[in-house]
């Protein structure tokens, strides 16, 4: 028979595992909070990536012969053909917003999982933080020389919360 502190070798070990693997996790939230503190805190003509747009006539030219494509964001009118460098830049940085978000609250939903163990729960509680922090997000912009926060990129990040967080809810349920 082993003595009793052999025993909880296994145990002592499996814990720090767990200990560990909740740290890291945490790290990753802290890290896309302070990625999404950094970004915010850029003015725009930081941020522009028109020059590598233009750059590749391949990207423009597809847009170019997609039909044309025009919404309104933000007041303001969003037109493929009209200025093509400036609608890539637009679809862009909007898929920015939905993959850091999503890939945020993503994080945050495996961080809180020890903590909170219902998963509904828990996904209603992290999505109320994700809008939390794109409305703290935006608000700063508003306030931010050459940024403007809109109610619509709040809409947009939670639907990156949403998106991501489902895919992986459903692709985990499909592994079992």
């Amino acid at each position: 028979m082993l003595p009793a502190s052999k025993k909880n070798v296994p145990l002592l070990s499996k814990n720090l595992e767990c200990i560990m693997h909740q740290f890291w996790n945490w790290i990753i939230v802290l890290i896309f909070l302070a990625g999404i503190t950094y970004f915010s805190q850029q003015q725009f003509n930081q941020q522009d990536i028109s020059p590598f747009i233009e750059q590749n006539e391949r990207l423009v030219s597809v847009v170019q012969d997609l039909p044309p494509i025009e919404f309104t964001y933000h007041n303001r009118v969003i037109n493929s053909h009209t200025d093509k460098v400036a609608f890539i830049q637009f679809v862009i940085r909007k898929l920015a917003h939905v993959t850091i978000y999503g890939l945020f609250g993503l994080s945050l939903l495996l961080a809180a999982r020890p903590s909170i163990k219902n998963s509904f729960i828990r996904w209603i509680i992290v999505g109320m933080l994700v809008l939390l922090v794109a409305g703290l997000d935006e608000t700063k912009q508003l306030y931010s020389s050459g940024r403007t926060g809109c109610r619509e990129d709040i809409l947009l990040d939670f639907s990156g919360y949403v998106l991501i967080s489902l895919i992986y809810l459903v692709s985990s349920a499909v592994k079992r």
